[in-house]
């Protein structure tokens, strides 16, 4: 389960999510907006290849790969030696690591390989680490919503909508949302019998003593 994504965005708007319907997707929309046009003209500014934060990553893994000695073996594939050896594949944009495919983007070892194959860096970044990639995600504002025209009168403040009647249930509104089965966290107790960290207690125990 991963839903960081969602998470950030529920604590971004905390406070209008506690609004009115219609005046928390009124604030959301204005709140979109405006980032959206701070972050276009942010990216507007950035004179390097890649992102600010992929620069600073691409710069440090160049400094390490530096400190390599990288051996051919055959087609795209060479060995990395340092304290460890590591096995890259350009052709498949892999390392023994693991890291290059973690995290999309080139380990200290396949910056060190590139190098030593006298081929361009950047062709084997991934293009969303790209500037001018980042760049087309904000080309389309998001347009502000004019109301001028619409009518405030009591006559056409009958023509809305009005949420049912019910009635509102005991306790405190619920503010957080209910969690997955796979997102609950289990708290691990100690058993009795056998005095390990686990699910289970002396009843359930099947550990030999």
């Amino acid at each position: 389960m991963a839903n960081s994504v969602a998470k950030s965005f529920n604590a971004w708007f905390a406070v209008e999510r506690e609004m009115p319907i219609y005046t928390m997707l009124d604030q959301t929309q204005i709140r979109v907006m405006q980032m959206m046009g701070e972050r276009r003209d942010e990216a507007q500014l950035w004179t390097s290849r890649l992102t600010p934060v992929m620069e600073g990553r691409f710069k440090e893994g160049m400094e390490k790969a530096c400190l390599f000695n990288v051996h051919y073996s055959h087609t795209n594939v060479y060995e990395v030696r340092s304290k460890y050896s590591y096995v890259v594949d350009l052709g498949t944009l892999s390392c023994s690591c693991k890291k290059w495919a973690i995290n999309c983007f080139p380990c200290c070892h396949g910056l060190a390989t590139i190098q030593a194959a006298s081929l361009d860096v950047y062709a084997f970044i991934d293009k969303h680490f790209h500037v001018d990639y980042c760049q087309k995600c904000y080309d389309f504002p998001i347009y502000p919503i004019s109301n001028v025209d619409m009518a405030f009168s009591e006559s056409a403040s009958s023509g809305f909508i009005l949420p049912p009647n019910a009635k509102r249930p005991p306790g405190r509104p619920r503010l957080k949302r209910f969690k997955f089965r796979g997102e609950c966290e289990k708290k691990l107790i100690r058993c009795s019998r056998c005095g390990k960290m686990g699910q289970h207690n002396k009843k359930t125990c099947t550990d030999p003593i």
